[in-house]
């Protein structure tokens, strides 16, 4: 019992210093699918329990259903397996019977086979196979092929079931559990003693040591997939060129062709369907033809030649919407085009390249809530274009500020009166933008009122005289200005501050893409308690001198990309909408954005939260 108490009291001590590492990243696994589902081998386990020493040698876990998971093993020693031994010896045939000895049963199990329902995981996880200060609670069922004890060399099989809650780690591991077994009596009579068997059921305690490896390559294909059936075709864009006389150029005097090349992902056919691709704002001098029909058999491609004129165009880049009707008009589905119009040496301009972004599990499974929010207003800034060279286009940010109306409207219940988007700001007009006194904000939201505002730009860090300062770049920011570069973070927060309201929540997607395709650069460079916020919340798409990314094959940054992801996971729900509970999907370490960024750029990229977590969003 001594041993078992140290072996306990050791495991406690574990438990707390991994819920002490683990910080701001605890979090439970109540509707999330972590490394509790990977499969994992655990080579064997060795403890002490209320009656005696307990091992098992061999055996792996695999979940083939849900959270249910198996762990069939090879073979192992159990306490109260067998039933209980009572001997009893007397002086002599005429002599009381006087009570020798009690010791709880114990035998060998074969193919011993666990059923398991991993529901709450806590600890400081890791990336590696080995989680030693990871746990999890299960509640178990256990019974084995075969089983058996030997006395008075006779071997005797008993069937047993256990049940119980087991705590274990890929190092540690500890349960509570009631194991019942076969009721029954014998009795052996040699001269003057006696031995009685009888029931073993009771409770266990035990503790020990576990050693298991958790399988890196199967990352994922555990975790419950969220599936609706689809009733309707689901079109895709798979390749898409521009073809003029001269390649891939449409010049002024051209009438080419942008080619797109479609396809249906589902298993519905699509039968008369109308497309157009329709321009989001005036560009004189580009033709984008007219409306025309097609049909589109399950998981068959078609080949759409889209005329295209630029005489007298204008350069700059262009932005459309290839929206594609049914004819009863049950669904729309809409796929966002950008030309790049460049200056033509021979006069206007010349089509020389275009992006379209398909729709992904995003646009396609918005929650629909039925609660409508009044009082919250949102405020989009889009930054796109810049004026200094040296500063990539984020080309992504239409398609991410698209996507995030809808979750706006329809799973947080913002009236679409109340969102206000603003594209391209300058310095001027974003330090106008939240100014207290004469700005936008304060014009738009009242005192009772919330504000969400998402602001997409870039972001650069400049060195002042005790701490390096972050800036979000307007488009006529000069990035390697040391007096005027953009607008400070913590003036943004400061003039927030001032403006009369319930609370804001503040989302900075900053990002400097100077590093090449689909990489950027270090963002804003924000410490611990460099900003407090006390009337709202301020999340920002990473910390310290990590590397922000984009997602160019969906159309969005990581962190608009995931941030949509959370509003979609917790809409489905019915709790309430808390910053805390999106900023836990945000930051997690498999599902949210440290992980994706780890699978794949092999490198982190982790949000930051400053302020009240508690916030609600939406009811």
């Amino acid at each position: 019992m001594k041993k078992l108490l140290v072996t306990l009291l050791i495991t406690v001590t574990v438990v707390c210093i991994a819920a002490q590492k683990q910080k701001g990243y605890y979090y439970d696994t109540s509707g999330l699918y972590k490394n509790i589902y990977r499969p994992s081998w655990s080579i064997c386990s060795v403890g002490m329990a209320n009656g005696g020493s307990e091992w098992s040698v061999c055996s792996y876990s695999f979940a083939p259903a849900d959270r249910i998971t198996i762990t069939p093993g090879l073979f192992g020693k159990r306490q109260r397996f067998s039933n209980r031994i009572v001997e009893y010896r007397r002086e002599s045939s005429s002599a009381p019977w006087n009570k020798y000895a009690e010791r709880t049963g114990e035998g060998l199990v074969v193919l011993p086979t666990m059923v398991h329902y991993p529901f709450f995981a806590f600890g400081y996880d890791t990336d590696s196979g080995l989680k030693p200060l990871y746990f999890t609670i299960n509640p178990f069922l256990e019974t084995a092929l075969f089983g058996g004890y030997a006395e008075r060399n006779n071997l005797t099989f008993v069937p047993y079931l256990d049940l119980g809650v087991r705590v274990q780690s890929s190092a540690f591991y500890a349960k509570l559990s009631y194991t019942l077994v076969r009721d029954s009596e014998k009795g052996y009579n040699y001269g003057n003693s006696i031995r009685e068997v009888s029931n073993n059921s009771g409770l266990s305690l035990s503790a020990g040591v576990n050693i298991s490896f958790m399988d890196k390559s199967a990352v994922g294909k555990q975790r419950r997939v969220h599936k609706e059936k689809i009733y309707v075709p689901v079109i895709n864009v798979t390749d898409f060129a521009l073809s003029g006389s001269e390649g891939d150029r449409v010049f002024q005097s051209d009438s080419g062709y942008l080619k797109l090349t479609l396809e249906n992902t589902s298993e519905v056919d699509g039968n008369n369907l109308k497309a157009v691709l329709r321009p989001k704002g005036s560009y004189p001098g580009l033709s984008t033809g007219s409306a025309f029909s097609f049909d589109i058999k399950a998981r068959e491609t078609y080949s759409a030649p889209i005329p295209i004129t630029t005489k007298n165009a204008i350069p700059g880049d262009t932005h459309h919407i290839l929206e594609i009707l049914a004819d009863d008009g049950e669904y729309k589905i809409e796929l966002p085009v950008t030309f790049t119009l460049s200056p033509d040496p021979r006069g206007s301009a010349v089509a020389t390249q275009s992006v379209v972004y398909n729709p992904s599990e995003l646009d396609r499974n918005i929650p629909q809530r039925q609660v409508r929010n009044p009082n919250l207003k949102a405020v989009l800034v889009i930054n796109e274009n810049y004026r200094d060279e040296s500063v990539e286009p984020i080309k992504v940010g239409s398609n991410a500020a698209k996507t995030l109306k809808k979750y706006l409207t329809q799973t947080l219940g913002v009236n679409e009166a109340n969102i206000y988007e603003y594209k391209d700001y300058t310095i001027s007009q974003l330090e106008e933008l939240v100014d207290p006194d004469e700005g936008l904000i304060p014009n738009i939201v009242r005192k009772n009122d919330q504000l969400l505002l998402y602001i997409l730009s870039h972001g650069i860090t400049k060195q002042g005289n005790r701490d390096n300062l972050s800036y979000l770049l307007g488009t006529d920011s000069n990035p390697y200005s040391e007096k005027r570069p953009g607008v400070s973070v913590k003036s943004i927060i400061r003039d927030l501050e001032e403006i009369p309201m319930q609370n804001y929540v503040l989302f900075i997607d900053a990002c400097y893409s100077g590093l090449g395709k689909g990489t950027m650069a270090p963002t804003t460079r924000l410490k611990s308690g460099s900003l407090s916020p006390t009337n709202g919340v301020v999340i920002t798409s990473s910390e310290g001198d990590e590397v922000a990314n984009i997602m160019e094959d969906k159309g969005h940054t990581v962190f608009s990309y995931h941030l949509m992801k959370a509003l979609q996971s917790l809409g489905k729900g019915k709790n309430p909408i808390s910053v805390q509970a999106l900023f836990n999907e945000l930051g997690d370490r498999d599902d949210g954005i440290p992980g994706y960024t780890l699978r794949q750029f092999n490198r982190t990229q982790t949000p930051r939260l400053f302020g009240d977590k508690q916030i609600i969003l939406s009811k």
